[in-house]
């Protein structure tokens, strides 16, 4: 179910961790509407640089907001896909 699947950030260094995102936003790297197994597929090529990614796609891929979309990132969605199927 879309509506239960976050990570839990510690987005101020305060110890207190939070999960604050709309599901169908963050992750949607391929802006289907979904959030599945693509995203994940489109941020690897992203990250291997066999495919190019738009603006918008960036913000949605940067799981983590700090700026950059790289492999923590990639770490992020594959446990979001986790929490997604159990």
């Amino acid at each position: 179910d879309e509506e239960t699947i976050g990570i839990k950030l510690d987005v101020n260094n305060d110890g207190i961790y939070e999960t604050k995102y709309e599901p169908d936003y963050i992750g949607d790297v391929n802006s289907d509407g979904k959030f599945s197994i693509a995203d994940a597929v489109l941020l690897q090529r992203y990250l291997l640089n066999v495919d190019s990614i738009n603006r918008t796609q960036f913000i949605k891929a940067d799981i983590n907001m700090d700026g950059a979309v790289n492999v923590f990132d990639m770490c992020f969605i594959r446990r979001m896909l986790i929490q997604k199927t159990s």
